[in-house]
Formats: structure tokens, sequence, C-alpha cells
């Protein structure tokens, strides 16, 4: 199988382009903190959340099947981020706390950011421990997937996040890889949960693939800024519950955004906050075994659409305030379903056989470059005047219809294939940055960028 950049699927990284406020406009966010207003205080209501748990995750830890996590930004100074080690023929040997794709690091700034107030960056979990696995940015083997949740579930994982999808040359969308079912089966019998973003619609396609698909895997959808259903968000049976999906602030490589920020919209971003939450939950109430975690998420979420679980929101809406402190009856079975439900119907498909025609995507598509009006972020400004930040070696100007170099990875290599029937690529549509900082000086774009 094959890993791509997570910046390629997940979290559908649709910008967002700062437009000079009029009269009837709200003004343009100034702080960090103001970016992340509306999910992490007006939706989420953290402040509340944190109080009810009694913590911030501590205790509990967090399985990141991702390209690894840069250890070196201030966001995360201070978090505690473990090597889980390396998987694939992308990730194997290497450490899970070096970051090649960046799209790791998106993912822990959101749920274990060290920001305290408005001027830096707050995770939904910041006390809880991240273990980061590597599965590198273009990892091929059809056991790349299933070793790494292995491994989480083996170095005591109690929350393991995949903010990536699956494809395959079939052009078969929900194709379930036997091993990765067993997998899943494997991490919820040692007291794992498994959260996994249900896609994008224009990276995956319309309906929800694997490992979202996989029963026994919380699937998360997204929530636009009014809470309501985000039709960026793939659909199906498989839904689990629906989070915050849209223009979420993450933190980005300098190398390629200046100030380290930018804006996404996916469902990579959304299943890190589920997982944060799932986090304080455990946290809360540590008896929980895997099966009454994901119910207590999808027990006390806000039924919304149709009546009961449905393709879009699954469940409802998160509500983390009543997950953390609802009183919800023990279940035995868990709500989204048995791992191995339909496993004698699997079928590998003969592409799958030794050959690297299928992998795994990080679901996100484009990050907006955001400029945060601070004064710490202009003093970075000013110390990269004296040094331009250097483009990244052997950048190649991405082709039609890619996202540009503020996605924050790199192109797919020679010999990466090209999507099965039906794949719906990323449109056009990449917003420029838009206000910029007083005395902000823009640096040159990379050769042949235009």
């Amino acid at each position: 199988m094959r890993f791509a950049s997570a910046l390629a699927t997940a979290v559908v990284l649709s910008g967002t382009v700062l437009l000079p406020p009029s009269a009837a406009q709200a003004a343009a966010p100034q702080t960090i903190g103001e970016y992340q207003k509306w999910y992490y205080d007006d939706y989420l209501k953290m402040p509340e959340v944190y109080k009810a748990a009694g913590s911030k995750g501590k205790g509990v830890t967090i399985a990141l099947i991702d390209s690894g996590v840069d250890t070196t930004r201030p966001d995360l100074k201070g978090a505690d981020l473990r090597d889980g080690g390396g998987y694939g023929n992308s990730g194997a040997g290497k450490s899970g706390l070096a970051d090649e794709g960046y799209h790791g690091t998106a993912m822990a700034s959101i749920i274990a950011g060290q920001g305290t107030d408005d001027n830096h960056l707050k995770g939904i979990a910041p006390e809880a421990t991240v273990l980061s696995i590597s599965i590198g940015i273009e990892s091929q083997g059809k056991t790349t997937l299933s070793e790494a949740i292995r491994a989480a579930a083996d170095q005591g994982a109690d929350v393991i996040n995949m903010s990536l999808a699956r494809y395959n040359n079939t052009g078969d969308l929900t194709y379930i890889n036997p091993l990765d079912r067993e997998a899943v089966a494997y991490a919820l019998g040692k007291g794992a949960i498994i959260v996994a973003g249900a896609g994008n619609t224009e990276q995956t396609g319309p309906v929800i693939s694997p490992p979202a698909n996989i029963p026994g895997v919380l699937a998360v959808t997204g929530l636009d800024r009014n809470g309501e259903f985000w039709t960026g968000s793939a659909t199906g049976p498989e839904a689990g519950i629906a989070a915050p999906a849209t223009d979420i602030f993450m933190a980005q490589p300098e190398t390629q955004v200046l100030s380290g920020y930018g804006t996404s919209s996916g469902t990579s971003a959304a299943t890190a906050m589920v997982s944060g939450i799932a986090a304080l939950v455990k946290a809360k109430h540590p008896d929980l075994d895997a099966i009454n975690l994901i119910n207590r998420l999808t027990a006390t979420a806000r039924d919304a659409g149709t009546p009961g679980r449905d393709a879009q929101y699954g469940f409802g809406a998160m509500d983390a305030l009543a997950a953390v402190s609802a009183d919800v009856p023990a279940v035995t079975a868990n709500p989204v379903g048995d791992p191995m439900d339909g496993a004698a119907g699997d079928a590998t498909p003969a592409e799958e056989e030794g050959s690297p025609l299928a992998g795994y995507l990080w679901i996100a598509v484009a990050v907006a470059v955001v400029v945060v009006l601070l004064i710490v972020v202009v003093a970075v400004v000013a110390s990269r005047r004296k040094r331009p930040a250097a483009s990244v070696p052997g950048y190649q100007p991405p082709g039609p219809g890619f996202p540009q170099p503020g996605a924050g990875y790199p192109p797919p290599g020679p010999g990466y294939p090209p999507p099965g029937p039906g794949y719906q690529p990323p449109g056009p549509g990449y917003q420029q940055p838009g206000q910029q900082p007083p005395g902000y000086q823009q640096q040159p774009p990379p050769p042949g960028y235009r």
C-alpha cells in the first residue's frame, strides 16, 4: 500500500482568505485565539469542559499514526511527545519524532498545542501523551497500517488517531483490507479506540473510505462554523460522530509559511479534535473500556439531521461537555460495530497481492496561509528578514490543480500511481494569503512557482 503525503487527503485543508473588513463585516482575526474561538470556545466550550473533566488529558495516551511530529515547534514545547517508531517502507526505521510531510505535526498541534492564552495555539488535550507513529509520506506494503495499529495498541495507546483515508486502483473506494480489520479488533481488545476521518469528497470521493468504514472504528465527519454538516465531508452508514472541520487553525512549516500557521477545513482536523475529547473523557473516567469510551462519545452527541444515526452526522454532533460529564449507562456492544462483522466476505483485489497499487492518503487538500497579528509573530518576521527562509530542497512547481506550497507537504515522488476510477481530484481554488501584519515582507516564491 502506498501512503502519500498527509496534506493530500483527510484535512481538506481548504483555505481561508483574510479580506479587508467592510462596515457590514466583522474584523478579521487578529490573534491565534480569535482564529480558534469559533470551535475552541464557542462550539466545544473547552474552558467549561476542562473544569468538568478535572484535567486536560493527563495520564491518557493518544497514538498519532501519521507522518511523524516535529518536536521543535514552539507550540509543542512542553508537550509529552513520545516516539512510537516507524512502519512501512517509508517509515520503517524512522523516528516518530521527526516529520517529513508535516501533516502529523499539524494534527499534533490540534491535539496537544501548549498555548494558554490568545497568543499561542491551544490544543484540545494538552496534557495527554502523544505517541507518534510514523508511516512516512509515501509508504508501500499492504501490512503498513495494520502493523502501525498493532504497535500503537502494544505501546499502551488509549486512543488511536488516523487522519487518513485509503485508496486503491480497483475503483472500489470502500474495500477493507482484512489485515486492517484484524488489527482494529486487536486494538479494541487491548483497550484502545480508533478514531478515523471519514474523508473529504474532493480527495476520497463521496463515500466513507477505510479505515473509517471498518466496523468498530469511530468515523468522524465534519461540521461547518454554524454547527451544520460540512458538505465537503464524505458520508455513509458508517458515520459515527461529527466534529468541527472548517477553518481550523494549526501549525505549518515555517520554511513554507512564514508565520508558521495555516487554517484548514477537513475531516483530518475533525478527527484530531474527537481524539482529544476522547482523551479528556478517558482521563475523567479511567475505568471505561474501549466500547464504553466510544459509546460515551456517541451517546452524548447532539442528534442532528435525520433523527437517529444518519449518513452525515452519524450519532450526532459531538458534545464535549456532555461526553465528559453526563451519566451514561454501560453497554456491552460497540455502537459502531464489531470489526469482524462481514470479514468472511473479504476478498483481496489481485493488484494488492504484493503490489504497491493501493495505500492510504492523508486527508487534506490545501492550507491557507494565515497571518496572526501578534508581537511575537512580527518578531519572527523581523528575524526572517535577516535570514530569508530557505525554499524546500528539490521543490518542483505543482501541476494543474495540485495544492500550492502552503499545503506543507512535498509532491508525490516518481512512480506515484494514479488514483482509481471514480476518484475526484482536488479542484483548483487554492486561496492566496489575505491581510499581512504591519511591516510584513513577502518572501520570494520558489523558483518556477507562479
